[in-house]
C-alpha cells in the first residue's frame, strides 16, 4: 500500500504535525448531459473606456510588458474591478455606475482628478502594486492582493521562497482597515498569491504558489490566522487506475463555501516517448482529478475525475482526438464545481456536482477576433462574470449559469 505524508500547521495548537493518507480510489459517476453542447446566452452589462480619468481604466501596463493586472469580483450584483495599470479599485453597480473608487498615490499622475468622483474616492495608504487576486465577502469587505516594494521583500531560505505579497482589507464604507500577512493582521508577507477567496462564513483563504505546489492560509472573518496548509506534489495520492511514470501538476486550490475543506485540482501527465528514436519528446495529459482535503484531519478524500475537453483534429484523412484539461474556477455554496476552457468558438464551461453525480457542459459563444484579454469570476451562487478587453474598451458581461442549473435539475 502506498502512503503519503502530509504536513499541516494549526495555529491554535502551535505545533507541526504529519498525517498519513492512503492512495484512494477515484469517484466515477453518471452525467446529466445533452447530445450536443448548447450555448448559454451572454448578457452584456456595461463597459469602461480606456484612459486616465477616474471612470476609465488602463488595461495594458507599459512598465510591465506582457502583464495585465486587471481582475474582477462580483457579489450580489455589484462588481469590483482592480485595475493594476492605474492602481485603483472600482465598486460599480450592474449599470456601470461608479459607487466607490479606491486608489493609491501615483507619482506620474496617471490618475487624473475629477470633481464628479471626489466624494467617493478613497486613498489606499499602503505602498503596493495590485496583483490579479481580489475577493469580496457578504459584508462587502474587499480583499485585494498586492506586491510590496522590493526593499520590503523577505527571502525564506529554508523554503526557497520570496515573500513579497500582502492582502489589503477595506470595508464597504471605504475605510482601509489593515493588511493581512502569513500570521494574520500585520503579519509577514506571503509568497506569490495566486488567489484570494471568501467562504460562506466570511472567512478568508489565501492560496500561494510555492516551488513544490501550494501554501494555503486560512483566516477567520476577523482576520485571525486559523490554519496553514502545505500541499506538495509528492503528497498527492495517485488514483487507483493511474500507474507507471506519471507526475502530478497542482493547478490551483479552492476552499469549500461551507465546510473546512480544500479542493485540490491536479492534472496528471506522462512522458511522451518517440518509439522510433526511443527518446522523450514531450509530455501527454493523462487525467484531471479533484481532491477534497479535510482541514480538520489533513486527509484526502476520494478524488473525483473531471472529464477533459476533447478536441477533434483532422489531417491527411486521419482523425485525432486530443484531450485537454479545464481550468478550475471554483465551487458554489450548492456544491457545483466550475471548470472553463478557451475554445475556437469562445469558451466551454463544465459544471460538476459530485453529490448528485451530475455533469453539465455549455458553450459560451464569443468572438475571439477582437478579444485581447479575458478574465472570469465565479460567484458563490453560480453566476459567471467576465472582463473582456478589446481594442476599444473593457466590457463586463455575465452568464446566468445559476438559473441554468436550477432549471435543468427540475426538469
Amino acid at each position: 500500500m502506498n502512503v503519503y505524508a502530509y504536513s499541516m500547521k494549526k495555529i491554535s495548537g502551535s505545533f507541526l504535525w504529519t498525517l498519513i493518507v492512503v492512495s484512494a480510489p477515484v469517484l466515477l459517476f453518471s452525467c446529466i448531459r445533452s447530445a450536443a453542447v448548447q450555448s448559454v446566452e451572454q448578457v452584456n452589462l456595461f463597459s469602461l473606456p480606456y484612459g486616465a480619468f477616474d471612470d476609465e481604466v488602463y488595461l495594458f501596463d507599459v512598465a510591465r510588458v506582457g502583464q495585465i493586472r486587471t481582475t474582477l469580483a462580483m457579489r450580489d450584483g455589484f462588481f469590483y474591478i482592480a485595475n493594476g495599470g492605474a492602481q485603483k479599485v472600482f465598486e460599480l453597480n450592474s449599470y456601470g455606475d461608479v459607487l466607490s473608487l479606491y486608489y493609491t498615490k501615483n507619482d506620474d499622475d496617471t490618475l487624473q482628478m475629477d470633481d464628479r468622483f471626489a466624494h467617493i474616492k478613497r486613498e489606499i495608504p499602503f505602498p503596493v502594486t495590485f496583483s490579479n487576486a481580489l475577493a469580496v465577502d457578504a459584508h462587502k469587505t474587499i480583499y485585494l492582493a498586492g506586491e510590496l516594494p522590493r526593499d520590503r521583500h523577505e527571502y525564506d531560505a529554508a523554503n526557497r521562497l520570496l515573500n513579497s505579497h500582502i492582502v489589503l482589507r477595506f470595508t464597504e464604507g471605504g475605510t482601509v482597515i489593515d493588511y493581512l500577512g502569513q500570521q494574520g493582521i500585520g503579519g509577514d508577507p506571503f509568497p506569490f498569491i495566486q488567489a484570494v477567496t471568501t467562504t460562506g462564513n466570511d472567512e478568508l483563504v489565501v492560496t500561494c504558489t510555492t516551488n513544490d505546489g501550494a501554501a494555503v492560509y486560512w483566516f477567520s472573518a476577523g482576520g485571525m490566522h486559523m490554519y496553514t496548509v502545505l500541499i506538495t506534489r509528492d503528497t498527492i495520492p495517485l488514483p487507483f487506475d493511474v500507474a507507471g511514470d506519471v507526475f502530478p501538476a497542482i493547478e490551483t486550490v479552492f476552499p469549500d463555501a461551507t465546510k473546512a475543506v480544500l479542493y485540490v485540482k491536479v492534472d496528471f501527465y506522462a512522458p511522451h516517448v518517440d518509439r522510433s528514436a526511443n527518446v522523450q519528446t514531450g509530455i501527454d495529459f493523462v487525467r484531471t482529478a479533484l481532491y477534497p482535503l479535510s482541514i480538520e484531519t489533513g486527509t484526502y478524500d476520494i478524488p473525483v475525475v473531471i472529464p477533459p475537453y476533447e478536441q477533434e483534429v483532422t489531417e491527411d484523412y486521419s482523425r485525432f482526438i486530443f484531450q485537454l484539461p479545464y481550468d478550475y474556477l471554483g465551487v458554489t455554496k450548492s456544491g457545483w464545481h466550475f471548470f472553463m476552457l478557451a475554445t475556437e468558438n469562445g469558451f466551454t464551461v463544465e459544471m460538476v456536482q459530485p453529490d448528485s453525480q451530475a455533469i453539465l457542459r455549455r458553450q459560451f459563444t464569443v468572438s475571439r477576433d477582437d478579444l485581447l484579454y479575458h478574465q472570469f469570476a465565479l460567484s458563490d451562487t453560480g453566476i459567471i462574470s467576465a472582463l473582456f478587453g478589446t481594442q476599444r474598451e473593457l466590457a463586463v458581461v455575465w452568464w446566468r449559469t445559476d438559473t441554468l442549473i436550477a432549471s435543468l435539475l427540475k426538469s
